[in-house]
């Protein structure tokens, strides 16, 4: 089966993606206690200002 790719769209900056990104942090934090001690909000909406794809990246 062929593999499809969908192009990125790159959206304005919104403000919300801080507040967002750090409720998901906690979320899976407290979702993977004790194993997960540092849980970080990465990628392009973490940058404040910064046009994005609108998708929220953790890292841990």
């Amino acid at each position: 089966m062929a593999e499809t790719t969908k192009p990125l769209t790159l959206t304005d900056p919104d403000p919300l993606w801080e507040t967002a990104g750090t409720g998901l942090c906690e979320q899976l934090r407290a979702a993977l206690e004790p194993s997960a001690v540092h849980v970080e909000h990465i990628g392009s909406t973490a940058v404040p200002g910064t046009a994005a794809t609108a998708v929220l990246d953790t890292s841990r």
